[in-house]
C-alpha cells in the first residue's frame, strides 16, 4: 500500500496516454476510492497543471447524483513517489473522485430491455442538464464512461473533459484538431470546429450511445480508420436501427434527432431530448421494431459481468428514479403530441423500416418545448453524498457553495420567469441590495436552473466603471456568437453562415452584427469591408432586439444585466424593451444593483427608479442572509466546527460572500485542518477577523503577493484599472508600458485562489475579476502606494496605439482619472462625437459632463475657447436628439462670446463660423426660414476666409436644403451644385451623396423627373458605400414618391415598401414616411376607405412626434375621403387646422398641390363648388410658390371655367 494523504493506493486498475487509474482505500473509514494520476510527458508542466486544474474547477462546480462525485485534488507527494518505488512522480497532479464499483455500462450494451434502456437515457440526460447549464460540456461521451454503481443512483458519468486538459495548453483548439472518441464523436469534432461545440455536441454522442445500447455496436462501427470514422459520421445516413429488443419506432426517430449531422438540427437543450424521449410511447402501446433475434460476438457470456451488472441487467427499476421515466414532476407535456410520436402506424418489422424513411422522413418535426415547471425544485433524490474525513480542502473554493434560503427571491424569480413564458412579453427585475449578499448568485442561479429545465436560455452582459474590453451588449453578443478573437472578416462569415441557417437572408443584418461586435477601421474599409453606420442608439437597440426576437423563437431568454449601476446603456435598453412592448418576445431582464455605487451614480439610479415604477417591472430587496440560516451556510455547507463557525457567523453579520471568502481564505493559507466535526484552526495558527469583506479581498491578494514581486502587484493593480473583465493582450501591453513583466502563471495562480475566472468557451482571451469588490480592492491599494496615476497613464498609452471606435472615449476617462484633465479634453471630445454620431446619447451627455468638469477643475475662464468647443458639443448633441430649440440656445451662446473673441482668436473663429452654421439647420428645422438664411450665409462667408472646405461645404448644403424648402429652387441648386464640387474636391462620399440627394429632391420638385431619379440613385449608392442605411431609405422613398407621380403605382408601393422595411430595420421613427406615402398612394388610387384608415394612423405619430407639416400634408389628404362621404364638417375641421399649420411653419411641398387640387376635383364631384374653389385656390397658391407654371395654368383655367379670375387667386 502507497499512502496519498488519508488514503491508501491499491493498485493500477486503468491505463492510458495520459494517466493511471488507481484504486485506493481510506484508511480510517475504509471507503473505496478512484485516483486517477496524470501521467504524460508534459504532466509536469506549469501549464498543464493549470490546465489540469482548471478542468477540476469545472467538474468540482457540478453536483449532481448522477456525475462522479471528485473529493479532492493534489500533487503527488515525495513521500508517495519514493514509496511507489518511482511508479508516482511528485509533482504529478492527482484527482480523487468516487468508485463505482459496478463496472462500464459497455458489458451492458445490446442486452437490456427498452425501460432500462430509457431510463438509462434520461438518467445522462438528467446529468448533462446539470453539466450544460454551468457551460461544461464532456466531449466523450461512451459507454465506457458510464459506470454502475449502488447508493444514490444507478449510475454515474465520469471523465468531464479530462481527457482534453492538454489540448487548452497547446491551444489545438484553435488549430482545428479533432478531439474525442471517433465512434461516439459529432461530426464539429472531426473537423476541430470548437466555436460550434455546445450542448448539441453531448447529445450526438448520447445518440450513438443509445444507438448502441439498443444494438450492441455504435452506429457506425468501431473502425480503427479515423478517416473511415469521419467519412460515416460526416456524411453516411444514420444506418437503420437494428436492435436486440423489442423498442418503439419513435425511438429510432428520437436517434435520428441525435444524430442529425447540422449541429442546428439536433436538439438543443438536454432537457428537450428528455422531455421527447418520455413521449415515447411503450412498445406494446404503439409501432415498433421487433428485435432482430440476433446475438453480437462482441458481447460478453453473462458469467463474465460483475454481479452488480448482473443486477442491473435481471433486476427491476429500482435503481432509476420513477420521476424520470414520466412526467411527474417534470415540465409538463402539451397536450398536442409532435406528429413524430404519433401511434397511427402499424406494428413494423425491421425488414421494412427502410421503406418508411421516404413516409417519415430522418429528420423530424421541430418538436414543441416543455413547459416550465410549477416549482423550480429538484426531485428529491435518495441517500446522502459520501463524505470522507480529512478530505476536501483541495478543492476548497473550487466548488460552488449552494445557495441557502432565498426561498422568496426564487420563487418570485420563477414566477416572473413563468410569467413571461405565458404572456410571451418583456418582464425586468431589479436585484438590489449591499455588496456580497447574492445578487448576482441568484441570477446566476436563475440562468442555471432555467437551462436545466429547458425553461429558458440566458446572456449575459457585463459592466464595469471603465467600461472594459468585456463590457457591454457588444461583448455579450461576441460571446453569445462566439467571435472572441476572430478577425472582422471571419465574424462576418460566421455570423453569415449562423444567420443563415436561422432563415436570415438580408446581407444588412450580418453586416449590422459585424459591425456592432468590431467596428470597421479605415484599414477595414480600404480592404473592402461592408460598412455599416450607427446613426442613432436606437438603430443598434433595434438590432439586438431582432436578435433576442430570434432567440425567442426556440424559448424565453433571460437576460441578466450584471452590474447594471455601471451599465447606462443597457439601461437605454432595457427601456427601449419595456417601450416597445412588443409582443412574441418573452425576455426576463434581471438587473443586479449595488446599492453602494447606485448612490454615486445618480444618472443610473435616475433610469432604475423609472424602470422599477412600471408596471412590467418589480425590484427585490436583497439583504443580509436570515439568522437562522447562517448556521447552515457556515456549519454545514462550509464545514466549521462550531466554536470558529460562531464566531465567523458573528463577524460576518449574515453577508454570505463575507462569510465564504473568509473561510477561503483561511484554507489557502493552510490555517485549517480536519477536525472530527469539521474544519478547525490549527494547532498554534492565529487570524485577525478583518472588518469588512474588503480587507478579505485585500488580505487574499496579500496572500498570493507574498510569493511574488512588485511586478506582479503593478500587473494587477493595472488589470483593476482596466475593469472587471480583462483583454490579455491589452493588460500585457499596458505592462509593457510600465515595463512590468507578470509571472507567466500570475492570472491561472488568482484561478487557482477562486479570485478570477476564464470563459469556459476556448479563443476567448479574456479574464475577469470573480467579484467587483477584488477589482475596487486593487484600486484601493493602488492609491495607498500612489500608483494610481501611473497605471491610468499607462493605460491610455496603450490604448494610443490603437485604433477603434471606444478607444478614444476609454484614453479620456483614464486620463481624467490620472489628474491629466487638459490632456483628456481632445480625446473625450473626440469620443463624444462619436457617441453623437452612433447614436448614443446618453453616453454622449455622460461624457459632455465629465469633460465640462474636467474644465471647471483647470479653472478655464469661460472665455477660454474651450468652452466654445464644449457649446458646439451641448449644441451637436441637443439638434441629433431632435431638440432644436435647446440646440439654438447653446449656438446663440456660443455666437454670442465668439463675437467677442474672433477677431483676436483665430480657433474662435473656427468656433463662431461652426456656431453659426448649428444655428443656421436648427432654424431650418424651425422653419424660421429667414434667420437660417442669415446664419448660413455669414457661416459661408467665415469658412471662405478660414479655406475651411468643410464647413463651407456643411453651410451650403443647408443653404441648398432652406432655399428648396421656401420654394426658391434657382438658389437652390446653385448652393448644391456648389457643395458637391467642394465635397468632391475634399473626398467626402458622405457630403457627395447629401449633395446629390438634395439636388435629386429639388429635380423632383421642379418635375424634371429623370434627372432625379439620376441624382438619388448616385446618392444611394454613396450612402450604401458609407453605411447609412437611413439616407438610403431616404432614397428608396423619394424614389417611390417619383413612381408616383408618374402613376406607375406597383413601383411606387415597392419602393415604399423597401424604404419602409429598412426605416423598421433601424428603428427611426422616420417610418412613418413611407408609411404615409403608401396612404396617398392608396388616395390616388381612388381606394380612399383604406387610404382614411391609414393615413389617421399616420397622424395619429406624426401628431405624437411633433412633425407639423406632415400633419398638415394629411389633414389636406383627408379632405377628399370627406368629400366623397360628403362630411363637410370633417372637412372644415382638417382645412382649418391645415391652413393654421401652414401658415406657422411655411412647409412647401409638391404633395400639397397635388393633394389640394385632387381635394377640389372631389368637392366639384359631390357639387360643393365653394369649397371646391378654395382647394383649388390652395393649390394655384402651392404650385406658384413650386415655380411650376404649368401646372398653375391649369388650376387657372378650371377656376375661368367656372367664372372665377385667375386674379384672384394671387
Amino acid at each position: 500500500m502507497i499512502p496519498l494523504g488519508p488514503f491508501a493506493l491499491e493498485s493500477v486498475i486503468g491505463q492510458g496516454g495520459m494517466a493511471e487509474v488507481w484504486s485506493a482505500v481510506h484508511r480510517e473509514q475504509g471507503e473505496r476510492v478512484a485516483v486517477k494520476v496524470m501521467t504524460g510527458e508534459r504532466a509536469q508542466e506549469p501549464l498543464f497543471q493549470s490546465s489540469f486544474r482548471n478542468e477540476v474547477r469545472s467538474i468540482a462546480g457540478l453536483d449532481h447524483p448522477n456525475i462522479a462525485m471528485v473529493f479532492d485534488c493534489g500533487r503527488i507527494e515525495p513521500v508517495t513517489e519514493a514509496l511507489s518505488q518511482g511508479k508516482l512522480q511528485a509533482g504529478s497532479p492527482y484527482l480523487i473522485m468516487e468508485w463505482a464499483e459496478g463496472g462500464a455500462l459497455r458489458a451492458l450494451c445490446g442486452r437490456l430491455p427498452w425501460n432500462k434502456i430509457r431510463g438509462i437515457l434520461l438518467l445522462l440526460l438528467d446529468a448533462l442538464s446539470h453539466a450544460h447549464a454551468r457551460k461544461v460540456i464532456h466531449r466523450d461521451i461512451k459507454p465506457e464512461n458510464v459506470l454502475l454503481r449502488q447508493g444514490r443512483s444507478a449510475l454515474v458519468l465520469t471523465d468531464f473533459g479530462l481527457a482534453h486538459a492538454l489540448d487548452s495548453v497547446t491551444q489545438v483548439w484553435e488549430s482545428n484538431k479533432a478531439v474525442g472518441t471517433p465512434s461516439y464523436m459529432a461530426p464539429e469534432q472531426f473537423i476541430g470546429h470548437w466555436r460550434d461545440y455546445g450542448p448539441w455536441t453531448d447529445l450526438y454522442a448520447l445518440g450513438c450511445l443509445g444507438y448502441t445500447l439498443a444494438t450492441g455496436r455504435p452506429p457506425f462501427g468501431r473502425s480503427s480508420s479515423f478517416k473511415d470514422m469521419k467519412k460515416q459520421h460526416m456524411s453516411q445516413p444514420v444506418p437503420p436501427l437494428r436492435p436486440k429488443t423489442k423498442v418503439p419506432l419513435a425511438f429510432e426517430r428520437w436517434l435520428g434527432k441525435l444524430l442529425e449531422k447540422d449541429p442546428t438540427r439536433r436538439f438543443r437543450m438536454a432537457a428537450d431530448a428528455a422531455w421527447a424521449l418520455r413521449e415515447i410511447p411503450n412498445p406494446d402501446a404503439g409501432p415498433f421494431i421487433d428485435s432482430d433475434g440476433r446475438s453480437t460476438s462482441s458481447m460478453m457470456a453473462i458469467s463474465s459481468l460483475s454481479s452488480m451488472q448482473r443486477s442491473f441487467l435481471f433486476g427491476e427499476n429500482a435503481s432509476i428514479p420513477q420521476e424520470l421515466l414520466s412526467q411527474k414532476d417534470y415540465p409538463q407535456i402539451q397536450k398536442k403530441k409532435p406528429a413524430i410520436f404519433s401511434n397511427d402506424l402499424e406494428t413494423i418489422e425491421v425488414e421494412s423500416i427502410a421503406s418508411l424513411h421516404a413516409k417519415f422522413p430522418t429528420s423530424p418535426p421541430k418538436p414543441q418545448q416543455p413547459e416550465i415547471p410549477s416549482s423550480w425544485h429538484r426531485p428529491s433524490v435518495q441517500g446522502s453524498p459520501l463524505r470522507l474525513l480529512g478530505v476536501g480542502l483541495g478543492l476548497y473554493g473550487l466548488r460552488s457553495v449552494p445557495l441557502v434560503d432565498r426561498e422568496d427571491e426564487r420563487n418570485r424569480l420563477w414566477d416572473a420567469l413563468r410569467r413571461v413564458r405565458r404572456e410571451k412579453k418583456v418582464q425586468a427585475v431589479v436585484l438590489h441590495g449591499p455588496s456580497g449578499c447574492g445578487k448576482s448568485r441568484l441570477a446566476q442561479w436563475l440562468c442555471e436552473r432555467a437551462h436545466e429545465v429547458g425553461a429558458a436560455q440566458s446572456l449575459q452582459v457585463l459592466h464595469s466603471p471603465m467600461g472594459g474590453a468585456g463590457d457591454g451588449l457588444a461583448s455579450a453578443i461576441t460571446r453569445y456568437f462566439r467571435c472572441r478573437g476572430m478577425s472582422r472578416r471571419d465574424i462576418l462569415v460566421r455570423l453569415e453562415k449562423i444567420l443563415r441557417k436561422q432563415g436570415i437572408h438580408a446581407a444588412s443584418e450580418w453586416n449590422a452584427l459585424t459591425e456592432l461586435i468590431e467596428p470597421a477601421t479605415d484599414e477595414d474599409l480600404k480592404r473592402g469591408a461592408q460598412l455599416i453606420r450607427f446613426h442613432s442608439v436606437t438603430e443598434r437597440y433595434v438590432l439586438v432586439q431582432r436578435l433576442l426576437q430570434r432567440m425567442c423563437r426556440e424559448r424565453p431568454v433571460i437576460l441578466w444585466l450584471d452590474d447594471i449601476h455601471w451599465g447606462l446603456e443597457a439601461l437605454g435598453f432595457v427601456t427601449h424593451l419595456l417601450d416597445a412592448g412588443a409582443d412574441g418576445l418573452p425576455v426576463l431582464i434581471v438587473m443586479t444593483a449595488q446599492r453602494e455605487a447606485l448612490a454615486q451614480r445618480l444618472v443610473e439610479r435616475g433610469y432604475l427608479q423609472e424602470i422599477r415604477s412600471r408596471h412590467d417591472a418589480q425590484q427585490l430587496e436583497v439583504g443580509a442572509l436570515p439568522i437562522k440560516y447562517r448556521s447552515i451556510l457556515i456549519r454545514e455547507l462550509l464545514g466549521l466546527e462550531g466554536e470558529l463557525a460562531a464566531l465567523v457567523e458573528e463577524r460576518t453579520a449574515g453577508n454570505p460572500l463575507f462569510a465564504v471568502r473568509l473561510v477561503e481564505d483561511w484554507v489557502q493559507r493552510g490555517l485549517l485542518e480536519i477536525g472530527a466535526r469539521g474544519f478547525r484552526l490549527k494547532e498554534g495558527a492565529e487570524v485577525d477577523f478583518p472588518d469588512s469583506l474588503y480587507q478579505v479581498w485585500g488580505g487574499q491578494i496579500d496572500y498570493i503577493l507574498q510569493h511574488h514581486g512588485e511586478d506582479e502587484a503593478i500587473a494587477l493593480e493595472l488589470a483593476a484599472v482596466l475593469g472587471q473583465t480583462v483583454d490579455y493582450t491589452e493588460w500585457l501591453e499596458a505592462c509593457a508600458e510600465l515595463g512590468v513583466s507578470p509571472a507567466r502563471g500570475l492570472i491561472d495562480e488568482l484561478i487557482s485562489y477562486d479570485l478570477a475566472t476564464r470563459p469556459k468557451r476556448h479563443g476567448d482571451k479574456t479574464w475577469s475579476f470573480v467579484h467587483s469588490m477584488l477589482r475596487e480592492s486593487l484600486e484601493r491599494r493602488a492609491r495607498e502606494a500612489r500608483r494610481w496615476q501611473d497605471l491610468h497613464l499607462a493605460c491610455e498609452r496603450m490604448l494610443r496605439k490603437h485604433k477603434g471606435m471606444d478607444f478614444s472615449r476609454r484614453r479620456g476617462l483614464h486620463l481624467l482619472a490620472a489628474g491629466k484633465f487638459e490632456g483628456a479634453l481632445m480625446p473625450l471630445e473626440i469620443g463624444i462625437h462619436q457617441k453623437i454620431d452612433a447614436g448614443d446619447f446618453r453616453a454622449a451627455e455622460m461624457l459632455l459632463d465629465e469633460r465640462e468638469e474636467a474644465l471647471y477643475l483647470l479653472d478655464v475662464d469661460d472665455t477660454d475657447v474651450q468652452w466654445g468647443r464644449q457649446w458646439l458639443l451641448r449644441c451637436k448633441l441637443e439638434r441629433i436628439r431632435g431638440e432644436f430649440v435647446e440646440a439654438s440656445d447653446w449656438a446663440r451662446r456660443t455666437i454670442e462670446v465668439a463675437q467677442r473673441f474672433a477677431y483676436q482668436v483665430l480657433e474662435w473663429q473656427y468656433v463662431h463660423g461652426r456656431a453659426l452654421r448649428e444655428l443656421g439647420e436648427h432654424m431650418r428645422m424651425l422653419a424660421e426660414f429667414d434667420t437660417a438664411l442669415d446664419a448660413l450665409l455669414q457661416a459661408e462667408e467665415i469658412a471662405i476666409a478660414l479655406h475651411d472646405a468643410r464647413l463651407l461645404v456643411s453651410s451650403r448644403r443647408q443653404l441648398g436644403l432652406t432655399w428648396l424648402e421656401r420654394g426658391q429652387l434657382d438658389k437652390s441648386r446653385a448652393a448644391f451644385l456648389q457643395a458637391l464640387f467642394d465635397s468632391q474636391e475634399l473626398d467626402d462620399r458622405m457630403a457627395s451623396s447629401h449633395c446629390r440627394f438634395g439636388l435629386g429632391s429639388l429635380a423632383r420638385q421642379a418635375g424634371y423627373l429623370e434627372q432625379a431619379i439620376g441624382y438619388l440613385k448616385e446618392a444611394m449608392q454613396g450612402f450604401a458605400l458609407c453605411g447609412a442605411r437611413s439616407h438610403v431609405a431616404n432614397c428608396l422613398n423619394t424614389l417611390g414618391e417619383i413612381e408616383r407621380f408618374q402613376g406607375f403605382f406597383p413601383q411606387a408601393e415597392q419602393f415604399y415598401r423597401d424604404a419602409l422595411r429598412l426605416y423598421r430595420e433601424i428603428g427611426t421613427t422616420t417610418a412613418i414616411v413611407p408609411e404615409l406615402n403608401l396612404g396617398l398612394l392608396l388616395l390616388e388610387q381612388g381606394r380612399f376607405h383604406e387610404s382614411r384608415v391609414a393615413l389617421e394612423a399616420c397622424l395619429t405619430s406624426l401628431q405624437r412626434i411633433g412633425r407639423r407639416g406632415l400633419v398638415a400634408l394629411v389633414h389636406i389628404c383627408l379632405l377628399p375621403d370627406c368629400a366623397i362621404r360628403e362630411d363637410w364638417s370633417a372637412w372644415d375641421v382638417h382645412l382649418q387646422h391645415a391652413i393654421q399649420i401652414l401658415e406657422d411653419v411655411s412647409f412647401v411641398d409638391i404633395d400639397l398641390a397635388r393633394m389640394f387640387h385632387l381635394a377640389g376635383d372631389m368637392a366639384m364631384e359631390a357639387d360643393d363648388t365653394e369649397r371646391a374653389m378654395i382647394a383649388y385656390r390652395l393649390a394655384y397658391k402651392h404650385w406658384m410658390i413650386l415655380e411650376r407654371p404649368e401646372e398653375a395654368q391649369m388650376i387657372s383655367e378650371t377656376l375661368r371655367n367656372l367664372s372665377y379670375g385667375a386674379d384672384d387667386l394671387i
